[in-house]
């Protein structure tokens, strides 16, 4: 499968196709940083991490630049 994606990859480039990667992550919706920039007075979320909703990243991008 390797070389068949490699061989279609080299194909669409000789073509001048668009080559467009994607990827994706996730953070935790109740994720909170342990350290921060503050004077102290400030108390952060100390709602467990992975509990809970998660925010979906995609992003996809070209030799040009990412994807709008």
């Amino acid at each position: 499968q390797r070389i068949e994606y490699l061989r279609k990859i080299k194909q669409y480039r000789q073509e001048g196709r668009p080559i467009v990667y994607t990827d994706e992550s996730y953070v935790d919706s109740s994720h909170c940083s342990r350290r921060s920039w503050t004077d102290g007075s400030c108390k952060g979320l100390k709602k467990p991490i992975s509990k809970g909703q998660r925010v979906v990243i995609v992003h996809a991008g070209s030799e040009t630049g990412f994807i709008p």
